[in-house]
C-alpha cells in the first residue's frame, strides 16, 4: 500500500478540500486564487485539525502551518507549506518555502501548490515545479520523512471559466494519485 493511501492528512484533503470560486479581480475577468484559497485553507484546517499558523522554523523563518492529528501536544504530525501563486510555485518554492518542511521536526511534510497546465509550455512548467521539489527533497530530506505534494493544476482558463485538477505526488515512491476536479464559471 502506498504512503499516500496511509497518510491521514492527504486522505482527508482528497475527500474534503473543495476550494471556493476564485476571485474575479477588479476587472471581473481574472481568476485569482491566492488570497481566496489561502483563507479557505486556514478555515479548512480549523475544521479538521489542531494547527498553529506561522510556526517558527528557525532563523526567523516561519512554516505556514504545523498540524497535529490529536488535541494533545506532541511532535508535529504534518509540516505544511502552501503556494497558491503559480508563478512562485514554479520559480522559488523548491529552494525556498519547501525547505522549511524538511527543517522542522515533523512526522511528514505536505506542500500545497497551484500550477498551470493550460498555457503553452504549461504542462512542462508544472512538471518542472514538481521535479524541482523532488530534487530539493533528495538533497535535503536527511531523516527520510514522507513528503507529499498536492498539486492543484489549472487545466482550463478562459474569460468565462476556469478548471483545476488535483494530483497528489508521493515524493519518495514517485507515485501519483488523481484527485477531484474543480470547475468554476460565470
Amino acid at each position: 500500500m502506498s504512503e499516500v493511501a496511509q497518510e491521514p492528512f492527504v486522505q482527508r484533503f482528497l475527500s474534503t478540500f473543495s476550494p471556493p470560486r476564485p476571485s474575479r479581480g477588479k476587472s471581473g475577468k481574472d481568476w485569482w486564487v491566492s488570497r481566496v484559497w489561502s483563507d479557505y485553507t486556514r478555515s479548512w484546517l480549523d475544521q479538521h485539525f489542531r494547527w498553529i499558523a506561522e510556526f517558527p522554523a528557525g532563523d526567523g523563518r516561519r512554516l505556514d502551518a504545523a498540524v497535529w492529528y490529536r488535541s494533545s501536544p506532541g511532535p508535529i504530525d504534518v509540516a505544511l507549506e502552501w503556494e497558491w501563486d503559480n508563478n512562485e510555485s514554479h520559480r522559488n518554492f523548491a529552494t525556498g518555502d519547501f525547505r522549511k518542511l524538511l527543517e522542522v521536526q515533523a512526522r511528514c511534510g505536505v506542500a500545497l501548490l497551484q500550477t498551470r497546465a493550460h498555457t503553452r509550455g504549461g504542462i512542462e512548467k508544472s512538471d518542472d515545479a514538481i521535479a524541482q521539489i523532488v530534487d530539493s527533497n533528495r538533497k535535503r530530506n536527511r531523516d527520510h520523512r514522507p513528503v507529499f505534494v498536492i498539486d492543484i493544476r489549472r487545466v482550463l482558463h478562459s474569460a468565462r471559466a476556469v478548471e483545476f485538477v488535483m494530483q497528489v505526488h508521493d515524493i519518495a515512491s514517485g507515485g501519483v494519485i488523481s484527485g477531484p476536479r474543480f470547475a468554476y464559471s460565470e
